[in-house]
């Protein structure tokens, strides 16, 4: 038979108290895990946050020199060093431009006027193109549209830009290619805009005058342009720097060479072999023609008009001019007067370019540059809505006409 045990009253009372303890304990400690309800005054109406309570005594301090790393910023392209080629500039004037009594397309000798303008040195190089090939991602019409014999022998401009050859002019572009150029160099290179005096008149031989804010663009020069920058203010000479005949100067085909790609890779000059006129332009005459902004008539010289309203050749045409002469040709075509031409997609290892920009009068110019003569000459912007001189052989008509680069005027 079992006992049956019956508790003492102490002992009971010694149980109920430790209930009592572990009780009250276990509260207290939930009372301090419990989140801390707070209102935000952010905003107008209240809400609710719940944040964890922080052991500020026990919060891990921050180690001595520690960096906080912050969140990856998106990489940026670094701003472009253009290869700008170097320019000289030229005080604009007047000049007698052509041959007098000549029988060919330079002549009759004429006046001429221009503004004053910045032209580059040299014909552009390998190096200077290549950029712009890299950069903008181009490719010449040699290379979108090759003809059978430049698919064959797989030529184009880059069949002679070796790494040897940076500083040589760049050949085998077409008209088009240089364009192409001169609107990627003016959207990298930001030419501040120039106060300039617009002066037009109207058909009934009304002036008005207007100042504007212009930004002239980088370009090909004209054949006027190119002729004043050639002839360095020498009058009647042949040649940039006189009437001699020297084969140090003239880079021309004075012992019958071949008309091959191999042959202009071995007789094509690395820019800067001529001496500097007195503008300090070199290159100008032999070695590449360049590629020039007009199109080419034959006759134009015949009616170009009196007294010059601009400095540019005939708004339409089949071809557009090229002048300087170069490795290949005879002597005759390396004159500063001498014309030649070429329809806007031909490339050859026989022509390159140089670019230019009007600015105002400087300041300083070279030696015995003409003065500008003031009312005689205006022009505006490529990008700008311009008035230019429209001529035909009876009247000049002043005309109101906006374009784009690569349109049939210039200005």
């Amino acid at each position: 038979m079992k006992r049956k045990f019956i508790c003492p009253n102490y002992i009971c009372k010694l149980f109920l108290l430790n209930i009592t303890i572990i009780l009250v304990t276990n509260l207290a400690t939930f009372a301090q895990e419990a989140p801390r309800i707070s209102a935000s005054k952010s905003s107008s109406t209240t809400t609710i946050q719940i944040r964890k309570q922080v052991d500020v005594k026990n919060r891990p301090a921050i180690a001595t020199g520690a960096t906080i790393k912050a969140p990856p910023i998106p990489k940026e392209d670094p701003p472009l060093k253009v290869e700008m080629p170097e320019m000289v500039q030229i005080a604009g004037g007047s000049f007698m431009m052509g041959v007098a009594n000549s029988k060919s397309d330079d002549g009759p000798e004429h006046l001429t006027i221009v503004n004053s303008f910045e032209i580059s040195k040299y014909p552009i190089t390998h190096k200077e193109f290549r950029q712009f090939a890299t950069v903008a991602k181009y490719k010449t019409e040699a290379e979108t549209h090759p003809t059978d014999f430049e698919r064959k022998n797989k030529i184009s401009w880059q069949a002679f830009a070796t790494k040897d050859r940076d500083n040589h002019p760049v050949v085998w572009i077409s008209y088009n290619d240089v364009q192409a150029y001169c609107a990627w160099l003016n959207k990298v290179v930001k030419n501040p805009p120039v106060k300039q005096s617009i002066e037009s008149e109207d058909e009934d031989g009304e002036t008005t005058q207007t100042i504007m804010e212009v930004t002239h663009p980088y370009r090909i020069p004209t054949e006027a342009e190119w002729e004043y920058a050639a002839r360095g203010n020498l009058k009647g000479q042949p040649y940039p720097w006189g009437a001699e005949v020297d084969k140090e100067k003239i880079n021309y085909n004075f012992d019958s060479r071949p008309n091959t790609i191999q042959a202009a890779k071995q007789y094509i000059k690395a820019v800067g072999y001529q001496p500097p006129n007195s503008f300090g332009v070199q290159d100008l005459v032999g070695n590449v023609a360049q590629w020039c902004y007009d199109w080419y008539d034959e006759s134009f010289y015949e009616y170009s008009p009196e007294p010059p309203l601009k400095a540019y050749g005939p708004l339409e045409g089949k071809e557009r001019v090229v002048r300087g002469g170069s490795w290949i040709d005879e002597l005759g075509g390396c004159r500063v007067s001498s014309r030649q031409s070429a329809a806007e997609n031909t490339r050859t290892a026989q022509v390159s370019f140089r670019i230019l920009r009007i600015i105002p009068t400087p300041n300083k110019t070279a030696k015995n540059a003409s003065k500008n003569p003031s009312k005689l000459f205006c022009q505006t912007s490529i990008f700008s809505v311009p008035y230019f001189a429209t001529i035909n052989r009876e009247k000049a008509v002043l005309t109101r006409k906006s374009f784009y680069l690569s349109s049939e005027s210039v200005y």
